[in-house]
């Protein structure tokens, strides 16, 4: 119950670089772990960062992020009116492939009755890979498109998690890690980060037909339906990208709460009238948004 005092030397590099962020940093105070028997200490900074100014949110142009088994992640860059300025799926197949290969491995293991705490090391090292990757990949569209803020999915753990073949990618699935990755450098680069509900961004279709069929595309492999997930059909027969369509949702969700957060309730029960979707924040999708908006610009019109 003393105190003990060590003396060690860092490389020349190390203190360089220690230096420099002291520059534009405060300096915390250091932290010693213990990773597989050897000690390390880890240097820790803080910074202040102002943001992006948040009275007015509907001149935001934000990017909308549906994160996925299927791809890393599908993103939109979106405006209050419902414009869509771009659009696009982020598919990482070193990092995928690498994941799958681990697993894989595992798996023989298994098999042979192997026991091996490093199989299980590679694939948390190749599952925080994939989702540092995607965190950069979202962060490098935020700053090309000059976004104010990053709209993620409210999404949690609980319930049963169904379903066979993806039944392990979604137990390591790092959803949470992903958003604080990106929320950390985006309050960096001083953008805001929000998150909305998440029920029914995938069910519904963005163009307001109605509930998705996600079981319409397929093709056999060895006389078994394999299904396309990554693709659906909607009610009037078009076929597009699902996560793509949930990006979309997810965008109009933040949009669609921020244009009826400061109206007075008698305004707000008219609009929810002449748009009845609106009343409920899990079944609202792309096309409520386009309604709302000319609704709100004819009432402050009026």
């Amino acid at each position: 119950k003393t105190w003990d005092w060590y003396y060690f030397e860092i490389s020349a590099s190390d203190a360089g670089y220690l230096m420099h962020l002291c520059k534009t940093r405060k300096m915390l105070s250091p932290v010693v772990d213990k990773v597989h028997g050897r000690y390390q200490i880890r240097f820790s900074f803080k910074e202040m960062q102002e943001l992006v100014q948040d009275k007015d949110k509907l001149a935001y142009r934000i990017l909308a992020v549906d994160l996925g088994i299927n791809a890393a992640a599908s993103w939109c860059i979106m405006k209050a009116d419902g414009t869509v300025h771009a659009k696009g799926v982020i598919h990482l197949p070193c990092e995928e492939d690498r994941l799958n290969h681990r697993i894989n491995r595992k798996r023989m293991y298994q098999q042979a009755g192997k026991k091996s705490q490093c199989v299980y090391r590679w694939i948390r090292n190749a599952n925080r890979a994939l989702s540092i990757e995607t965190a950069r990949k979202l962060i490098e569209v935020a700053v090309l498109y000059s976004v104010d803020c990053i709209v993620f999915e409210y999404l949690d753990s609980q319930g049963k998690i169904r379903g066979k073949k993806f039944r392990e990618r979604i137990h390591l699935w790092r959803k949470n890690d992903v958003q604080k990755r990106v929320e950390l450098q985006a309050h960096r680069l001083g953008m805001r980060l929000s998150r909305v509900c998440a029920w029914g961004t995938s069910k519904y279709a963005f163009d307001g037909s109605g509930m998705v069929d996600r079981h319409s595309i397929y093709h056999f492999e060895h006389g078994k339906k394999v299904y396309n997930y990554s693709l659906c059909t909607f009610q009037n027969g078009k076929i597009y990208n699902c996560d793509l369509s949930a990006a979309y949702n997810i965008g109009a969700r933040y949009f669609i709460r921020e244009l009826l957060k400061p109206l007075p309730e008698t305004e707000r029960s008219s609009l929810e009238a002449k748009v009845p979707a609106v009343k409920r924040r899990t079944s609202c999708v792309y096309a409520d948004l386009r309604k709302l908006y000319v609704e709100v610009n004819n009432l402050k019109a009026a």
